[in-house]
């Protein structure tokens, strides 16, 4: 490949270095020819363009669009056992179609045993779902969306314990995607729905389909306020589902227990009714209520809490304790990012920087000056009980919470 190939390739890929792969491999494989450098693909998408019009129509609507549409829309790889359920393919069929598309996949291992399948570039998914780019080659994202979803409301509606992980993990992305805001109201308002995910994931995966459902503009506002009590219940719970997970009925019935909303009446209703295992019915708002200005319980620490800092941006905090060590958390979602340890006792303050740089406590041989730039930034809780703010269940699993408001 000498002479003028050298100088015209870069050209033609403007830097793409996918177009150059894709063009070497068509000539490796006799595919494009060098002979006439004016008929080379221009572009990713004619690429693209030209594998797919192999297909005929019957091909392309049959069996092909169905594989491409589905995994242009997947939230992960996809096993060949869940893409013949998702595009209704009998096995053979479908194994003989992805063997034929193979170079636009990417093959890996989904349980060590069964191959996964995805796309193999964001450019291709790109250009499947953009009707302009694609034209007749168009997989339109709702329709796909709408398939996987339908499937496994259809399938799993009355026992949501039989659906796959994949199904647990991202139907309500699936219905978030394609608007039909009224299923996924109702889905995650389902009791069994939350007992199904909770058991096979973990308690910020029901927090985040809650802010998903939120975060949509077109949710009515009698489901919103539903969503929101039902958000933050499960916010102010998850530090104890993260423990035990056989508590949620027990932590919904308690936290939602003054609310007159008719579908968190339904959902405590449908949460009394779970025997699968021993759990105590709160009767009386013992618990932090889903109205509690507090918005979630950060338990982790083994002695009592001595300090909290802030970051400038709300989106951080650090806190120091009786246990020796200083933990960092994300105040967005909750989670525990960092155990910082080495202090040889108590650690009872600690300040961040005005500009956003940690400030380093020593233990209580020193305390480290926390000047007016930062006096913002810097707060600390002290209760009664020596933790960052008092309450009758802080002592739980001997674990001592920060309450954030």
């Amino acid at each position: 490949m000498a002479g003028a190939p050298d100088s015209q390739e870069p050209g033609l890929a403007a830097g793409n270095f996918l177009y150059v792969k894709m063009l070497l491999n068509d000539v490796e494989t006799g595919q494009q020819s060098l002979a006439n450098l004016e008929a080379l693909p221009a572009s990713l998408d004619e690429i693209y363009h030209n594998f797919l019009r192999r297909f005929t129509v019957q091909e392309w609507e049959q069996r092909y669009q169905p594989l491409f549409g589905v995994l242009a829309v997947a939230m992960e790889p996809l096993t060949e056992a869940q893409l013949a359920v998702f595009t209704g393919q009998k096995r053979t069929a479908l194994r003989q179609n992805l063997g034929i598309v193979r170079q636009f996949l990417n093959v890996g291992q989904a349980d060590g045993e069964n191959e996964s399948f995805r796309l193999f570039h964001q450019s291709l998914r790109d250009y499947l779902l953009d009707d302009k780019r694609s034209k007749s080659f168009f997989c339109a994202s709702k329709d796909f969306h709408a398939a996987i979803a339908n499937l496994c409301l259809s399938k799993f509606a009355e026992a949501w314990s039989a659906c796959d992980d994949y199904g647990l993990r991202h139907l309500p992305q699936h219905l978030s995607q394609m608007g039909d805001v009224q299923r996924l109201s109702s889905l995650l308002l389902d009791y069994r729905w939350l007992q199904a995910k909770l058991d096979r994931t973990e308690i910020r995966a029901l927090v985040a389909d809650a802010e998903l459902a939120l975060a949509n503009a077109t949710v009515p506002p009698f489901d919103r306020e539903a969503l929101s009590l039902l958000g933050r219940a499960l916010r102010l719970s998850a530090h104890i589902l993260a423990l035990d997970k056989h508590e949620l009925p027990g932590q919904l019935t308690g936290r939602l227990l003054i609310s007159s909303h008719a579908s968190v009446q339904t959902l405590r209703e449908q949460a009394g009714k779970q025997t699968a295992h021993p759990w105590l019915r709160p009767v009386t708002p013992a618990l932090l209520q889903a109205t509690s200005p507090i918005v979630f319980v950060l338990s982790s620490h083994t002695h009592p809490v001595r300090a909290v800092a802030l970051t400038p941006d709300g989106k951080g905090a650090l806190s120091a304790a009786d246990d020796r060590t200083l933990k960092v958390w994300n105040m967005q979602t909750g989670e525990e990012l960092h155990t910082l340890k080495g202090h040889t006792n108590s650690v009872l303050a600690v300040a961040v920087a005005r500009m956003g740089g940690w400030q380093y406590p020593d233990h209580r041989t020193r305390r480290p000056g926390v000047g007016p730039e930062n006096r913002r930034a810097s707060t600390v809780h002290r209760g009664p009980c020596g933790t960052s703010q008092c309450g009758c269940d802080h002592a739980r699993r001997g674990a001592y919470p920060l309450r954030i408001l």
